[in-house]
């Protein structure tokens, strides 16, 4: 997977991605801001860098993974489908259900999803010490290693390892039960989170959507004083965490 940025004063494709695409073998997925117009993408117009974008993506069997026309870019003044998503031929059978999301992105640009077929991995059991009950460790480890059975010296580095292996398996064992595994329950929110943060957050999503529907100029103007606002808190809340 490779995220690209093909700039507007800059030749499409770039040369990077000319060797990207080139030296992949692998399945590939590659998606960005294209700055660049054509219908089969679900651009309302074509344009030079899209016929020159479209040109590169035949000739290097790509496949665009867009859906429909809904605009991938939102200002004041336009509305347009500017982000493409690339897939080799190899990797069209995985990746599906491609769509520009409406949630507000904070951004010119909104979010695009799709799904990609495959093995989901198994999130790992966790353990937290400061949860753990150490009465019953302590409890467990007179049970594995009781005190009056004293192991005797070792005579030889083989009778080491054994008397190694034992002590470190028991400690296991205990704190397996005074501490065990569990699964991850999920993100928990940064540090630097607050509610004036959420509340502002939420607002900024508001005037978006009010700006988005009406297209007026105060609209516009009040989202983007929001925004502003929004990206200032969230500046200043991670400096002071």
């Amino acid at each position: 997977m490779a995220s690209m940025y093909l700039a507007h004063d800059k030749e499409v494709p770039t040369i990077c991605i000319k060797d990207l695409v080139a030296s992949t073998r692998e399945a590939l997925i590659l998606g960005g801001d294209a700055n660049a117009h054509h219908h089969t993408w679900g651009s309302s117009d074509d344009n030079e860098r899209g016929e020159s974008l479209f040109n590169f993506i035949l000739s290097s069997k790509l496949v665009i993974a867009n859906r429909g026309n809904d605009p991938t870019f939102i200002t004041k003044s336009r509305r347009e489908v500017l982000d493409v998503t690339l897939i080799s031929e190899n990797a069209e059978c995985l990746v599906g259900k491609w769509k520009v999301l409406e949630e507000h992105s904070f951004s010119d640009h909104r979010y695009i999803q799709f799904e990609v077929l495959g093995e989901t991995p198994k999130a790992p059991l966790t353990r937290n010490l400061r949860n753990a009950n150490w009465h019953r460790y302590r409890k467990g480890l007179d049970r594995l290693l009781p005190q009056d059975r004293e192991p005797a010296t070792p005579a030889n580095l083989e009778e080491l390892e054994y008397l190694v292996d034992h002590f470190t398996g028991a400690c296991s064992k205990a704190i397996d039960i005074a501490c065990p595994k569990k699964q991850h329950r999920g993100r928990k929110k940064p540090p630097w989170w607050n509610e004036e943060i959420r509340i502002s957050r939420k607002n900024c999503r508001k005037t978006f959507n009010q700006a988005t529907a009406s297209g007026s100029e105060g609209h516009w103007e009040t989202y983007k004083t929001t925004l502003r606002e929004y990206k200032k808190l969230l500046r200043r809340s991670k400096r002071t965490s």
